[in-house]
This record gives C-alpha cells, sequence and structure tokens, in this order.
C-alpha cells in the first residue's frame, strides 16, 4: 500500500529482481523520464560502503569496489 506525503505525492517501495551487471545511473534516469515520478530514492555514488545488520547479530560491511 502505498504512503502518501504532505504534497500528496505517493511514496511507492519496489524491489527489483537481481540482476548482475545492472546499470543503476540508467535505470535512475529511465525512472525520473516517466511522468508524475518525483524522485526514485536510489542513492547512487553517494557511499562509499553499506552495512547490513542481520537478525543472528552479523553485521556485513560492503565497500563500494565490491559493486
Amino acid at each position: 500500500m502505498p504512503l502518501i506525503t504532505d504534497n500528496n505525492n505517493y511514496i511507492i517501495e519496489w524491489n527489483f529482481p537481481k540482476i548482475d551487471g545492472r546499470n543503476w545511473k540508467e535505470t535512475n534516469s529511465k525512472l525520473l523520464n516517466i511522468p508524475g515520478i518525483v524522485e526514485t530514492g536510489l542513492f547512487l555514488d553517494v557511499a562509499d560502503g553499506v552495512y547490513f545488520a542481520h537478525e543472528n547479530g552479523r553485521i556485513e560491511v560492503i565497500k563500494k569496489n565490491k559493486y
């Protein structure tokens, strides 16, 4: 179910299928060219790595050069 912002825009959560070698910049650009899409929420080139906390307490760190 989408959320509605204060400006009456919809926020929709979308899970992309896993595809090796996906060009995220191209995907972001194509989405932003669809009329009505204000922003994608894809954070491209803003971080050097990410941290994932797993239910078992394990912390996974993925550095930029790995993705």
